[in-house]
């Protein structure tokens, strides 16, 4: 009787010892005694009133989880890329349960996730749990047959899955790619691949603004952050600030910053400019040749950077 793993009643009758009056009686008191065996816990009667997750809630905690240590404004601009018009605060929401997202919402974040983390991510991804699931108010399934409902492959999308030719769309990728680096200064050109990579994966809602305000385009910003800083400007803006930096001396750091960047700009096209008037003063020979030790001067001069780094 005491091995089972449920509480117990036991009953114990005790005669009343208080002298008994007229016209009443004699009765049995009975007292109820909860026994609780070993290991016993009461929550295991209580586990059936927790109430389960829903998908909004399972959704944010599996975002947060597979984006890993990017932040949330690369995400948004992932998701941005991909049409879904949210910020760095709208990715925060969905984290944290608030926003019921759409299947059409989904899909997108699932390819965002995999742009961002290189990682293949599914739509079971997104909605899998331990347990119950909270579809709506008046029905909860198995986590397992909501992921098994959406079980297939990955969202990673390729030129093949969009409208149109996909041999179009590559030129017309390439082509942009081409046409961002035209008319930019020589001393970009030959910035680090791997300095200028790591800006423009930081690239985000504070680059987006500062490029925007100082009329130049996101390929200029992330060249000339990585000359300047070699990393992105948010990126910079933090390691002067501090850990522990108030808002002030973030908005402090930031003008600071982006002084340099406009400073820089501002020089870069003034050079263009005098370097265009010498070139069209000069011999066609001339002019190739004296590109040539631009281009040779830039090189060495980037390269001296590596070395005092």
């Amino acid at each position: 009787m005491f091995g089972v793993r449920s509480a117990c009643l036991l009953f114990s009758f005790q005669r009343p010892q208080a002298p008994f009056f007229r016209g009443l009686r004699a009765s049995w008191h009975v007292t109820t005694h909860i026994v609780k065996p070993r290991n016993f816990k009461y929550s295991h009667l209580m586990s059936q009133n927790v109430e389960a997750p829903t998908v909004a809630e399972v959704v944010g905690r599996n975002v947060r989880k597979l984006r890993g240590g990017h932040t949330a404004d690369v995400l948004a601009r992932a998701a941005r890329r991909e049409g879904l018009k949210w910020g760095s605060g709208r990715v925060s929401e969905l984290e944290a349960g608030k926003v019921s997202p759409t299947l059409p919402t989904l899909f997108v974040l699932a390819q965002a996730l995999h742009v961002v983390t290189g990682q293949s991510v599914s739509l079971a991804d997104l909605v899998r749990a331990d347990g119950l699931i909270r579809i709506n108010d008046k029905l909860e399934v198995k986590a397992g047959k909501l992921v098994e409902s959406v079980s297939e492959s990955p969202v990673d999308l390729t030129l093949g899955d969009l409208p149109g030719d996909p041999h179009k769309r590559a030129l017309t990728a390439v082509q942009g790619a081409v046409d961002s680096m035209r008319g930019l200064p020589e001393y970009l050109l030959h910035t680090k691949a791997s300095e200028s990579s790591h800006a423009d994966a930081r690239f985000g809602e504070t680059e987006e603004r500062i490029a925007k305000s100082l009329g130049i385009s996101r390929t200029r910003m992330n060249l000339e952050s990585a000359y300047l800083w070699r990393d992105a400007f948010s990126t910079e803006r933090d390691r002067r600030a501090g850990p522990d930096a108030n808002p002030q001396k973030r908005g402090r750091v930031s003008r600071e910053l982006k002084g340099e960047l406009r400073a820089s700009v501002r020089r870069g096209e003034e050079l263009d400019e005098y370097r265009e008037l010498v070139d069209q003063a000069s011999p066609p020979g001339q002019q190739a040749k004296a590109r040539q030790v631009r281009a040779e001067a830039a090189s060495e001069k980037n390269k001296q950077r590596g070395t005092d780094a």
